[in-house]
């Protein structure tokens, strides 16, 4: 017991002031080159849409990071669209493109259908690293992501290869810790949150690199929390409460 809880406190110490980045890249995906993937493809929890006929596959190709990247020919009018299958909020920090011929390009960023950020006339870079995050800090906590072409020409080729996200889960903010108790922890199966008369309340189970595994969008204090379907390891729970929330950590066994 004492070794589980010495292990709980030394990994609290070391994340919960860190920022979890996520790298997406296509590696695992069994592709073949100029593949017509559909309009839309799911890589590792993460939905890219494109408005236009197809997303393609590119694989082998000698500038691609790895072998394997995706292509949009973006139309008048086209946009390629990113976000999280379970609606989570990510940062967006950059995107790799392996070649470009789009000119310039505007990227916008949204959080509940509301329009937070946006870069009119960015001009992408082939061939390198597209570090977004330095150029504009508001693509912070949003739910999707859109590309479109500022052109209004036809024909205007991207390709995309790895995009790093980022999430603040792993930072505690000033929600009241004192109020609520978590129990049993460690566990095996069933977690249970008292709030002790906190209202409208969304909790969320994360893994330690920041992936969202689990929401309830309106949880009832000493409501059971099932969590037999989760590994062995440590875990973190997300409870939020209008602008405010707070990170408490529970072992699974």
């Amino acid at each position: 017991m004492k070794k589980i809880t010495f292990l709980l406190s030394f990994l609290f110490c070391i994340v919960q002031h860190v920022k979890a980045q996520i790298n997406i890249g296509f590696e695992s995906e069994t592709w073949t080159n100029s593949q017509n993937l559909g309009s839309s493809i799911s890589v590792n929890g993460i939905i890219f849409t494109y408005s236009g006929p197809n997303i393609i596959a590119n694989v082998g190709g000698s500038s691609v990071i790895g072998t394997k990247g995706i292509a949009v020919n973006a139309g008048d009018g086209d946009s390629f669209e990113i976000s999280y299958s379970d609606e989570s909020e990510f940062d967006f920090i950059s995107f790799y493109s392996y070649v470009s011929f789009t000119g310039n390009m505007t990227i916008t960023g949204y959080k509940n259908s509301n329009q937070v950020a946006q870069l009119t006339g960015y001009t992408v870079q082939g061939n390198g690293t597209n570090n977004i995050s330095s150029v504009d800090s508001g693509f912070q906590d949003v739910d999707r992501v859109v590309f479109s072409n500022a052109n209004g020409g036809f024909g205007l080729y991207t390709g995309y290869d790895s995009f790093i996200f980022g999430d603040n889960v792993l930072s505690t903010q000033d929600l009241n810790l004192t109020k609520m108790s978590l129990y049993p922890n460690p566990t095996t199966d069933y977690i249970t949150l008292n709030l002790k008369g906190i209202d409208d309340v969304e909790v969320s189970i994360y893994s330690v690199n920041g992936r969202r595994l689990k929401r309830i969008a309106n949880y009832n204090s000493e409501t059971t929390i099932n969590i037999k379907n989760l590994s062995d390891g440590l875990y973190f729970l997300k409870i939020k409460s209008s602008n405010k929330s707070v990170l408490k950590k529970f072992m699974k066994i």
